[in-house]
Formats: C-alpha cells, structure tokens, sequence
C-alpha cells in the first residue's frame, strides 16, 4: 500500500511541477529567443518629422524550443521597433474562442503614440499569428535616407520573437512607408549577442 503512495505522490509531484514552469510571468524581459516572420506591409510616414504608422498582417511568431508557453492575457506585451518600444500591460489582450485568439483594441484617448490594435491567435502547429497596427512611431532616419533595415521584436511575457524589418520609402516626397520583409540584423538587438 505504501509502494502505491509514494508512486501517487511522486506522479502529482512530476505533474505538478510541469505545470509551475508553464506560468504567466509579471515581465516583458525575454528570456526565450524565437523568431518574427516579417513579411510585406505598409505604412504612412511623415516627410517632415519621420512620425510613422504601420499596419501589420498574420506575421508568424515561432517560439523557441525551450520555451514554457505564452499567456497573452496574462502577461505584458512589448512591441518594439528599432528604438520605438509599445508596452501592453498584463491582461490588456482578452482571451476568445477557448483561449486561442487574443485581442486588444485601444481606447479612444490613447494618444498619438499607440499600439491600435494587436491580435494573437494560436495556431494548432504551435506557431502564432501576429496583427498589430503602431501609431507614432519614431522613424526620422528615414527622412534623410529612404532604406532603412532595423530590428523588430514581439514580447510576450518571457518569450520573443526577433527579425530584422526592411524599411523604404518611394520618395522623400511620399507619405507611403513600404515594409518589403525581412533582412538581417543579427545581433543589433540588446538580447541576442
């Protein structure tokens, strides 16, 4: 009777601790390193200052193998763009449909400066999709250049997702922002070195 114990304890033991590492955490400081699949999207820039707005579309976000999950409704969001950071607060995205789709709408008085809206669906493969529209972002390189490739990150509590974003411009005379996809920033982000 004893054997059955202890083998009913070490299995609530094991099964328990499983379930401790697989929780929210109360920071956006990634520990976990994935990758953002950046594709094509576009935005409006500002000629004059460089202020930008992007809108961006089912980007993928791949997790790293260690990672412990993410819980968007429970954990802090950063979005963040060459020097630009937007930070979400824990429990700003709402869970629906069973907890595989997260969603955040700003609020009206949300200021020039803004994540607009974010979207996060979870995919059955384990993989995410990521849509996020960004106001007032801080692009001023880009109205004496008209190229630019800069680091981009999702943050999602522990976990990230890192690439580098191709930034162009038509014309200095344009107010069109195009966001080819992709190019190589390798260790031009604080926490991949």
């Amino acid at each position: 009777m004893s054997y059955r114990v202890a083998l009913v304890v070490a299995l609530v033991t094991v099964v328990s601790g499983g379930r401790a590492s697989a929780q929210p955490t109360t920071k956006a400081t990634p520990i976990y390193h994935g990758i953002l699949d950046i594709l094509a999207a576009r935005g409006t820039i500002s000629p004059d200052t460089g202020i930008a707005s992007l809108r961006i579309r089912r980007w993928r976000l791949l997790l790293s193998p260690d990672s412990n999950g993410i819980f968007p409704d429970q954990e802090p969001t950063v979005i963040a763009l060459a020097e630009n950071s937007f930070y979400l607060t824990a429990g700003s995205l709402k869970a629906s449909r069973g907890g595989r789709v997260f969603r955040y709408r700003a609020p009206r008085n949300a200021g020039p400066r803004s994540v607009r809206s974010l979207r996060i669906t979870g995919r059955r493969d384990g993989t995410y999709l990521v849509s996020f529209t960004l106001t007032g972002v801080e692009l001023s390189r880009l109205t004496i250049q008209n190229r630019d490739c800069v680091p981009m990150a999702v943050i999602v509590g522990d976990d990230d997702g890192f690439g580098g974003a191709r930034l162009r411009r038509p014309s200095f005379a344009t107010r069109q922002l195009l966001l080819p996809g992709g190019c190589d920033v390798s260790g031009d982000w604080p926490w991949i070195q």
